[in-house]
């Protein structure tokens, strides 16, 4: 087990000012080769827990999440408060170009932790990569429930980029990657999470690490068998449909219902003939400069 560089970042620039926790989900078996460099600061209290090999980062999150509701529901005493807790969901994979796979100059693409731990900090959600015409925070809702594939190879087995990108052939569709024959990521939604977007707006975050309020996990809507359902369903060890269904919902789920308003104001930026205007359903703005972040700001 690595010492992931941009954790270590995120605690030694606030290790002066916060109390942090470091909850490492440890799938190898390595739990005792942590570094010892957590040792020296003493408001980071380092955990340590061991799960099922199964998965990828989505069933962490999910376990990480039904876990944390599992202790509150306990009624077990919390060594934080809540409304002034954020909670980052990270992977452990370095932020370089190798493990950005959203085809751009990667040290741009990435959203600093200091700049996720303010937007989170003011109650948003933050998502670990900046938004751009081609992969914006803000989705169509009936048109991301359309959202499906017929098979996936992760980036870094991708030996031939070009090739990849280029429609699987039916006879190379792997049988089990879609199991159980969702058609859509609404089909998804409908069948396993029984939820589905709020707004004809929603966030939607790609890259799989982000941050958000602790407060966010304690919406009506959110509670412990729907966690359940998700740790379910993504608890595989192959490569599944699910993982990429989880990935656009993470943000519609756990972020920030848009306001009508809000809406409107997106939908008005990006009208036909806009510097980047809507496509395939893709609502495109950078969250720092527009309305609705200063929107909000107004409004708090």
């Amino acid at each position: 087990m690595k010492l992931v560089g941009w954790i270590k970042l995120l605690y030694e620039n606030y290790q002066r000012q916060s109390k942090i926790k470091l909850t490492f989900l440890s799938k190898c078996g390595n739990e005792a080769n942590i570094p010892d460099v957590f040792e020296k600061h003493t408001n980071v209290e380092v955990e340590v827990v061991s799960i099922d090999n199964v998965g990828g980062c989505d069933y962490a999150y999910t376990y990480f999440i039904k876990r944390y509701l599992q202790q509150i529901k306990a009624g077990s005493p919390l060594d934080h408060d809540i409304s002034s807790t954020v909670i980052f969901f990270v992977k452990d994979t370095p932020r370089n170009k190798k493990n950005q796979n959203q085809h751009y100059k990667y040290e741009k693409r990435y959203l600093s932790t200091s700049n996720m731990l303010t937007i989170a900090s003011d109650g948003n959600f933050a998502c670990g990569l900046k938004p751009t015409c081609r992969a914006s925070w803000y989705s169509e809702s009936t048109q991301l429930r359309t959202f499906r594939l017929d098979g996936y190879t992760r980036f870094s087995e991708r030996k031939n980029v070009k090739r990849w990108r280029k429609k699987i052939p039916k006879h190379r569709i792997d049988p089990y990657f879609n199991l159980y024959k969702y058609k859509n990521l609404g089909d998804f939604h409908d069948k396993v999470l029984r939820w589905t977007f709020p707004k004809k707006v929603t966030m939607s975050c790609y890259g799989g690490s982000f941050a958000l309020p602790a407060s966010n996990l304690f919406r009506p809507e959110i509670n412990y068998d729907l966690f359940d359902r998700m740790e379910k369903a993504v608890g595989c060890n192959l490569t599944t449909i699910e993982e990429h269904f989880m990935e656009r919902t993470w943000a519609g789920l756990l972020g920030n219902i848009l306001t009508d308003d809000e809406i409107d104001i997106i939908k008005d930026i990006h009208k036909p003939g806009a510097s980047c205007p809507i496509g395939e359903g893709t609502i495109c703005t950078t969250y720092q400069k527009s309305p609705v972040c200063q929107l909000r700001k107004k409004n708090s």
